[in-house]
């Protein structure tokens, strides 16, 4: 993986060849890595990429909320070495999210939408303070 983020976005290691239809310019685009949370340019490019998805297909024109849950820092240890406890923690959050809209709306049985996602701190933030966080946004 660190031979592969090394030679990331490097001419030398791989490009394709493109052509714009219009004006007919020619380019090279290097190869990238696609390393996942730890190659900061591919992150970076999924991350808007999957953005922009659920934006254009799973979210409505409507106006949006984001929550965001804590962990106190006595509990963190615990996630750090049970990862499976992050998708309960995730769960936790959404049924959170779910009473409270219940709540405000007066729908016992109401669903609100959501997209969830743990949000775990950068590989070199990771030494420093771990910090994993579930994030919530939907629309209501």
């Amino acid at each position: 993986m660190v031979r592969k983020f090394l030679e990331c976005g490097d001419l030398k290691h791989g490009f394709a060849g493109v052509r714009c239809p219009r004006c007919r310019e020619e380019f090279l685009v290097p190869y990238s890595c696609r390393g996942r949370c730890f190659c900061p340019s591919c992150h970076e490019k999924r991350a808007l990429e999957k953005a922009g998805w659920v934006a254009e297909h799973v979210c409505a024109e409507v106006p949006h909320r984001q929550f965001v849950f804590t962990i106190p820092r006595r509990l963190r240890l615990y996630f750090r070495f049970e990862r499976r406890l992050l998708g309960e923690l995730g769960r936790a959050a959404a049924r959170t999210v779910m009473t409270v809209y219940r709540a405000a709306c007066g729908r016992p049985d109401g669903v609100p939408g959501m997209v969830g996602a743990i949000q775990i701190p950068r590989l070199r933030d990771q030494l420093i303070h771990w910090h994993p966080h579930p994030a919530t946004v939907g629309p209501w």
